[in-house]
């Protein structure tokens, strides 16, 4: 009883007390949470009987699956090798991207995998209440009322990027713990608060190594921008060890961030970059070539699309300052920009940039002005905004959050300022809002080809030749208008009838959080007309699956059949645990990225081979094939001739659209198809023949190279002469008939492993030979990551076929034995930055290392100097008023100047009674 009154001491809730207000927007953002989820999961389990949250996209088609999958491996102890995403991955190195390294994920792990798919609502509500506690606890320290902070907390945690972000859940982690970063700058400054820099970088380090490298340019940025204000007292000192905490921190997170960059390296979408077109200038210049030299820098400084101006770019992120955010992959504003998942939003409920308008009707200079004006700046100008990424010259906007944090500081402040001006900021708005929403709702514009159609018809149709506006999806157009001039006329309405009143706050806070509901909700109902069918997912996917002999018994994959007009959900090989070509997922091995070219077949973010492609599907053991039975079906008219009366009539006839070379159906099961590839060879097997990859290359045209892949061993070019011991080289490869394929297939399995098993730490295999040879696997090559033995001793793994490990056995009998680590973890990993190549030893040890030191360090600050912070970090002592110095009382503009002499004075003083002592 002592402790829990002691407890009730410690955390009283009346509004004295700090921990009032913490509880307020924790309930809040609990509240409007629950508001624009459960609705949504009534309606699921009115449809289906089970209480779930859908949505459409990569919402349901990664990170449900990924996250039932990552639990399950955590729970078996499965860290290393990964054999159902794509076709072999490095489980880390894979997934760290998208929740390994999050606190949520790990909390979630403390449950059943299978009910990871029912939790992700509630996880998404926890999120969302983190980052609006995060948030109040920054925003806090810059207003005296702080009931100012709670909505601005609630502005930033229900923002449109994370509105939006509802279909990339992982981005919700980093938004929630950034603040922690911020926060952890201003403590270490203003109040001598050691080591929660250290660990806040520490945790977004390790919740996501992407966005983490644009939050590291923006604390640079920042730190630039606060050394502006006279209450952000910092000296050399203080800054060696600000940075100290900086450095520290970051390696603490190695042993997940090492591996993450080892497993990006060779991925083609982190290697293009606008260094590169700097280097490209520099180059141009001297070699005389100034056209090209003025592309070049050009390219650094505006967006083109071909030979034009991107101006959709330009617009979409205009109008996202001011209007709630398109769907994903549905743009509506601006048809035609191309990057449909860019995440770029920027919009706060009700407020939309009203609260920064008015920031900037302040006259005065702040460091908050010139801060948002570089990030506004920076949102408009390619090499700024591809700094955030590494100067990534693919276009993201997933920097945004953090513009958005300041967006909200910005509006805090303006609402406790009572000399603030709103009438400009929401005579802005409404300016902003209507110059856009006329020009593209209520303009008539052709919708056709006018020469087209006069060619075609005699007479016209005015209705047939214009339209009146350009949004493709003109009612949601409308609503997202009526949206944001209805912010507009209630941010008006309530600072016009309730500021100076003593319900102020309470009309402000009410009339956001019903903002946040109403267009939240209008938003992921916009989004779930996309998804599939949520009976079918449930029913089909998340609960039901079918069932195959245990791969574990006798290797093989999975294919989903895919055409260019039909296809199934994705990453069904991950939801029902069976390997898989067919996969969804953004960071698979470099090995690869760097094969599918060589066939023709681009791979991005997903691998979606079409089944035409036959010969990928022997070549990779791919066994059993699966379409749902209701797209199983393709109707055809045909002319039909009756004998007696001559007549013909159409006829209307259904065959099996699951027609890939080589299957054939064997059951249908849980609402599927189920078809056995014929042609299917078990893993491991050994050729006869074998091609370099330049005369295979120069041979087969890319859409044929499949069928010859169960033909020919291809090798690198150097490495003929090795080859040549064990097989025949061809220099002219044979003719790409079927009989070709199917002689090859049947002497793949003359000459295969008579058994092969598999765990996530490597895989075994057992085969005999007439003569030595090499034998090959159909998993991913990994530097640094596989080592191989065959009969005991320890062996070289070979790289082929573009990507694939192969390795050298004896005549007779041979037992192989390939052993997984995580490059980066606990063994070395190969690094590329620039043009230098360099090894590194594993995150593990040096993440031990940092946490030694930082340990050290800790009880050397706090044990042996006995220091102490300024003020208890949830005390109402801080305050910094941002340099806008409305309102302010003196005392509290030099507060944090007064305490910054103070603490020197008191450093000099025990200086010099320690050299006394000495």
């Amino acid at each position: 009883m002592d402790a829990i009154r002691i407890l009730r001491n410690k955390f009283k809730f009346d509004k004295e007390s700090p921990w009032y207000f913490y509880r307020k927007v924790l309930l809040w953002s609990f509240v409007v949470s629950a508001c624009i989820t459960i609705p949504f999961i009534i309606v699921e389990w009115i449809k289906t009987g089970s209480a779930i949250f859908l949505y459409y996209g990569d919402y349901n088609g990664q990170q449900i699956p990924f996250y039932e999958h990552c639990v399950a491996m955590v729970h078996d102890g499965n860290f290393g090798w990964d054999w159902v995403t794509d076709m072999g991955s490095n489980f880390v190195g894979s997934y760290s991207y998208y929740m390994l390294g999050s606190p949520f994920f790990w909390i979630m792990c403390l449950f059943p995998s299978t009910w990871i798919p029912y939790l992700m609502a509630p996880m998404y509500m926890v999120k969302y209440m983190v980052a609006a506690v995060l948030a109040y606890a920054y925003l806090q320290r810059f207003v005296k009322n702080k009931n100012y902070a709670v909505i601005g907390a609630l502005l930033y945690s229900f923002s449109g990027f994370q509105i939006y972000n509802t279909f990339f859940n992982q981005f919700h982690d980093v938004v929630a713990f950034f603040p922690l970063l911020l926060i952890g700058i201003e403590e270490y400054v203003q109040n001598d608060r050691r080591g929660l820099f250290a660990i806040a970088v520490t945790l977004n380090a390790m919740i996501n190594y992407f966005m983490f490298a644009g939050q590291v340019v923006f604390c640079v940025i920042y730190f630039f921008a606060r050394i502006c204000c006279k209450s952000f007292r910092i000296d050399l000192k203080k800054f060696a060890g600000l940075a100290f905490e900086a450095v520290i921190g970051f390696v603490m997170a190695w042993f997940i961030f090492l591996p993450a960059a080892t497993a990006l390296m060779g991925n083609s979408r982190i290697e293009r970059s606008y260094l590169s077109t700097l280097s490209d200038y520099f180059e141009q210049r001297a070699a005389g070539e100034k056209d090209q030299a003025f592309k070049s820098i050009r390219s650094l400084f505006v967006w083109r699309s071909g030979s034009n101006y991107y101006w959709q770019r330009y617009g979409q992120i205009f109008e996202s300052y001011f209007f709630p955010p398109d769907i994903p992959s549905r743009v509506n504003f601006f048809d035609g920009h191309a990057t449909r998942w860019a995440s770029i939003s920027m919009y706060l409920p009700m407020f939309g940039m009203a609260g920064v308008f008015s920031l900037f009707t302040v006259k005065k200079r702040t460091w908050l002005k010139v801060l948002i004006g570089i990030l506004i700046l920076s949102s408009f100008v390619p090499i700024l905004n591809s700094m955030f990424f590494l100067f990534n010259s693919s276009y993201y906007a997933r920097w945004l959050y953090m513009m958005i944090l300041m967006f909200s500081l910005a509006t805090t402040v303006m609402l406790e300022d009572t000399r603030s001006n709103w009438k400009i900021p929401t005579a802005l708005m409404t300016f902003f809002c209507t110059v856009v929403a006329v020009p593209l709702g209520l303009v008539w514009h052709e919708n056709v080809d006018l020469s087209e159609l006069i060619e075609k018809k005699d007479t016209l149709n005015w209705s047939e030749v214009l339209e009146l506006g350009y949004p493709p999806y003109r009612l949601r157009f409308w609503i997202y208008v009526a949206l944001a001039f209805l912010g507009i006329m209630l941010t008006a309405y309530l600072i016009r009838k309730y500021r100076g009143t003593k319900v102020f706050e309470k009309a402000i806070l009410l009339g956001v959080s019903g903002m946040i509901i109403l267009y939240a909700c209008i938003h992921i109902s916009n989004g779930k007309q996309y998804g599939d069918d949520s009976k079918f997912l449930v029913d089909q996917v998340i609960e039901g699956r079918i069932e195959l002999p245990d791969p574990h018994e006798e290797f093989y994959r999975i294919d989903q059949y895919k055409s260019n007009s039909k296809s199934t959900v994705d990453n069904l090989g991950i939801s029902w645990d069976y390997p898989t070509i067919q996969n969804f997922h953004t960071v698979v091995p470099p090995s690869i990225m760097e094969f599918y070219p060589h066939l023709g077949i681009t791979r991005n973010v997903a691998s979606r081979v079409l089944s035409e492609v036959y010969g990928l599907r022997a070549f990779t053991s791919v066994k059993y094939s699966v379409i749902p039975t209701n797209k199983n079906q393709v109707k055809t008219t045909v002319n039909s001739t009756d004998p007696e009366t001559g007549k013909t009539s159409k006829v209307t006839k259904y065959t099996e659209a699951h027609n890939t070379y080589g299957f054939e159906k064997i059951d249908s099961q849980n609402g599927f198809d189920i078809y056995e590839n014929t042609n299917y060879i078990p893993m491991g097997f050994v050729y006869t023949e074998f091609m370099t990859e330049t005369d295979f290359e120069k041979c087969y045209k890319e859409e044929d190279r499949h069928i010859v892949l169960c033909k020919y061993l291809v090798v690198p070019d150097d490495k003929a002469d090795y080859y040549s011991q064990f097989m025949t080289r061809v220099t002219d490869g044979a003719a790409t008939t079927k009989a070709m394929f199917e002689k090859s297939v049947d002497d793949r399995k003359s000459m295969c492993c008579s058994d092969f098993n598999y765990t996530s730490q490597g895989f075994d295999a057992k085969i005999t030979l007439d003569s030595p040879n090499v034998v090959y696997f159909s998993v991913p090559y990994e530097t640094n990551g596989w080592s191989a033995t065959v009969n005991g001793k320890e062996t070289e793994v070979l790289k082929v076929t573009f990507g694939f490990v192969a390795v050298e056995c004896e005549a007779g009998e041979n037992e192989i034995v390939f052993d997984y680590s995580t490059p980066g973890f606990r063994v070395p990993c190969e690094l590329t930055v620039g043009e230098t190549q360099f090894s590194m030893p594993g995150g593990l040890w040096w993440s031990l290392g940092a946490l030694v030191i930082f340990i050290g360090y800790m009880f050397f600050v706090f044990k042996y100097k006995k220091h102490k912070a300024r003020c208890d970090f949830f005390s109402f002592d801080d305050y910094d008023d941002c340099g806008a110095g409305f309102d302010m009382p003196v005392a509290c503009q030099t507060k944090a100047v007064e305490a910054s002499e103070i603490s020197e004075s008191e450093t000099e003083v025990t200086d010099t009674d320690e050299q006394a002592n000495n």
